[in-house]
C-alpha cells in the first residue's frame, strides 16, 4: 500500500497596520496552539489526541512579507503535519498516515486578535483567503503586485487546483514526462514519445510568460499550466490560467482555457469548369480540426471532405462521388429561385469516434 505524505501547513501573521501592544498580542507559542486548534476539528481522520507534529517556516514567511511589501508585522508560518517524530522523554514515535490522497490544508492566524483563516483545504477556502487578504489590508495598484499576489495564491492554492505554471516549452515537456511516468508507468516511453510528437509543433512558437493586464475589477493574471491526463492517455494538455486580482487583494475565479481553443477550417478554391453540354464540374475540399482537439479525451482526428460536384445547365445538382470522414454528419441540398430545397445527400453520423474513419466513399447521386 503506498504511503502518501499528508502535512498541514499553518500560518499565522500580524498587521503593523494596527497600532496593538506587545502584551496583547499573541506571541508564538500561542499562536502554535491556536493553529492546532483551528486545525483539528476540520480534519475528520484524526481520532482524538492524535499527534499533529508543527513547525516554522521561515521561507513561506518571506514569500508573504514580500508580497504584502513587507506590511504584514511579526507574522509566523508553520507546517502542522501527522506525519514525523514524536519526541517523548524516553521514546521517539514515528507517525506515517496510509490511504490519505495528500491532503494539504492551510490555517492562518493573526497574531494581534487570535483570529484563523482556513485558507486551503476547507470548503470556505477560498472566501477566508480573501477575507485574509482584506485584514491585511492589501491594496494592488500594478501589474507587479498582480504578479506576486498570484505567485503567492499559487503557493497557498485555496481551492487544490493544478496551478503550477509552465515556465517553457522544456519545462512543459518535462512535467509531461512525469505525468507519462506515473500514470501509467511506461518503460518504453512510447507514450510519451507519442506525446511529445503531438504537443512539440502545437506550443513550440507558444509564449510561456506569465502576464498581468487591467480589468474591470483589478487585473487579470495569466500563466500556462499542464492539466491531468485523460483517462487512458499520458500527458495532459497545456492551459492557460486567468485569475482574476482585485484592486483590493481578493481573487475571483480561476478559469482553464486550451492554447488553441480556436478550430480551424480550410477549403480550398472549386476551380469549376464547364464541358460541351453545359454541365458545371467542380470540386468541394475541406479540412476542419476541433479547437479543442489537443485536451485529454478530445478526439484528435481532422474531419477531411472532398466532393466533386456537377451543376447542369438547367440547373440540376448531382454528385459524381468523393470521399469524406465518417463524421460528422454530411448533408447537401440545391434551391430553386424561390427558395424551395431539395435533398440531395444525406448521410447521417453516429459515433465521434468514427473520426478515424478517414476515408468514406461518397456516392455517386444523379442531377436532380
Amino acid at each position: 500500500m503506498k504511503m502518501k505524505k499528508l502535512f498541514l501547513a499553518t500560518f499565522a501573521m500580524g498587521l503593523s497596520a494596527v497600532n496593538v501592544s506587545a502584551s496583547a498580542q499573541v506571541n508564538e507559542q500561542a499562536a502554535r496552539e491556536k493553529a492546532l486548534s483551528a486545525a483539528r476539528p476540520h480534519l475528520s481522520y484524526l481520532r482524538p489526541g492524535q499527534f499533529l507534529g508543527i513547525q516554522r517556516d521561515e521561507e513561506l514567511e518571506q514569500k508573504l512579507a514580500a508580497m504584502v511589501g513587507g506590511l504584514a508585522g511579526s507574522e509566523f508560518i508553520y507546517k502542522v503535519s501527522p506525519v514525523g517524530d514524536e519526541i517523548k522523554e524516553r521514546s521517539v514515535v514515528h507517525h506515517i498516515i496510509t490511504d490519505i490522497d495528500d491532503p494539504v490544508s492551510l490555517v492562518a492566524v493573526n497574531p494581534l486578535d487570535g483570529s484563523t483563516y482556513l485558507i486551503h483545504g476547507f470548503a470556505e477556502s477560498k472566501s477566508d483567503f480573501n477575507r485574509l487578504m482584506g485584514a491585511l489590508k492589501v491594496k494592488i495598484s500594478s501589474p507587479d503586485q498582480a504578479e506576486a499576489l498570484a505567485d503567492f495564491y499559487r503557493e497557498v492554492n485555496p481551492e487544490r487546483r493544478l496551478l503550477t505554471p509552465a515556465t517553457g516549452l522544456l519545462d512543459l515537456k518535462q512535467a509531461a514526462e512525469r505525468q507519462c511516468q506515473d500514470v501509467p508507468f511506461d518503460p518504453t516511453e512510447k507514450g510519451f514519445e507519442a506525446w511529445w510528437k503531438h504537443a512539440k509543433p502545437l506550443y513550440s512558437g507558444a509564449s510561456f510568460k506569465q502576464t498581468a493586464v487591467r480589468s474591470d475589477s483589478g487585473y487579470a493574471v495569466e500563466w500556462i499550466v499542464l492539466s491531468s491526463p485523460g483517462a487512458g492517455l499520458c500527458g495532459g494538455a497545456p492551459l492557460r490560467a486567468r485569475l482574476e486580482v482585485g484592486s483590493d487583494g481578493r481573487v475571483g475565479e480561476i478559469a482553464f482555457v486550451p492554447l488553441r481553443s480556436a478550430g480551424t477550417s480550410t477549403t480550398s478554391p472549386p476551380n469549376p469548369t464547364t464541358d460541351d453540354n453545359g454541365t458545371t464540374h467542380f470540386t468541394i475540399n475541406n479540412t476542419a480540426l476541433n479547437g479543442l482537439h489537443d485536451l485529454p479525451g478530445a478526439p484528435q482526428d481532422t474531419v477531411k471532405t472532398s466532393i466533386n460536384m456537377d451543376i447542369t445547365q438547367g440547373g440540376k445538382v448531382g454528385i459524381e462521388g468523393g470521399m469524406r470522414t465518417a463524421y460528422p454528419s454530411l448533408e447537401i441540398y440545391s434551391y430553386d429561385s424561390s427558395g424551395k430545397a431539395t435533398t440531395i445527400l444525406q448521410m447521417q453520423e453516429h459515433n465521434p469516434s468514427d473520426l478515424r474513419q478517414q476515408n468514406q466513399p461518397i456516392p455517386q447521386v444523379a442531377p436532380q
